[in-house]
């Protein structure tokens, strides 16, 4: 579920009301309302609130909890969005909204866990390792979305969207242990490190065991201000 803030600008009203033949007895002057069905165009940015959870499976030997890859389990955060978007009435506080634009999708987690730590190939001990992973994606926006007035300046909307993955996922982990331990990662040129930084892109068409999709359908909630 994603919470979204969202600016409508430049609002734009079309719409066409004719009065060539008028009722007996209507008024030659009325006052002025608004269009019944106004159509609005305009630009919409605001941040949405990303989350994720997942079932982690270890082959072989099953490792104690907790472990540093444990923080894959879940994750969250917020990411920008902008779009062009159409507004059309239906109803006094009813409306149909459809929208493209681009939405970024970016969350993390950290946490600590427990490794096993190998002296000269055969001492093992514990040591704790500070674990964190940020994952981000950029995405193509179309979608469509009911929207219903709760006051002439807040409104909520609630419909299906489509991502069309722009690039590659862009995924980075980071892997840290006590300056002070015996332990650490050993690094390409052999010496030992205490902190190990990993950075992938990862594309729908790339050699990996769970590639991302090049495209998802969802759900969407808003809120919005105008």
């Amino acid at each position: 579920m994603r919470w979204r803030c969202m600016l409508l600008l430049f609002p734009l009203l079309l719409y066409a009301q004719e009065d060539v033949l008028r009722p007996r007895g209507a008024p030659v002057f009325e006052p002025w309302t608004e269009a019944r069905t106004p159509i609005r165009l305009g630009l919409e940015g605001g941040i949405s609130w990303n989350s994720t959870s997942q079932s982690i499976t270890y082959t072989g030997v099953q490792p104690t909890p907790p472990t540093p890859m444990d923080i894959f389990k879940s994750g969250s955060g917020i990411s920008p969005a902008a779009a062009a978007a159409v507004d059309i009435g239906i109803a006094p506080k009813l409306g149909l909204q459809f929208k493209l634009g681009y939405e970024q999708k970016k969350w993390s987690n950290s946490g600590s866990g427990i490794a096993d730590c190998v002296y000269f190939l055969d001492i093992v001990s514990d040591v704790s390792v500070q674990s964190r992973y940020t994952v981000q994606a950029n995405y193509l926006a179309i979608g469509a979305a009911l929207r219903y007035d709760l006051t002439p300046q807040l409104w909520l909307t609630v419909g299906p969207v489509y991502h069309r993955l722009l690039g590659k996922v862009r995924q980075t982990e980071r892997y840290e242990v006590d300056p002070t331990s015996d332990c650490g990662f050993i690094g390409p040129d052999g010496d030992l490190y205490r902190v190990l930084e990993i950075e992938a892109k990862i594309g729908p068409d790339d050699p990996v065991p769970t590639p991302p999709s090049s495209g998802r359908f969802g759900a969407e909630l808003g809120i919005g201000y105008r």
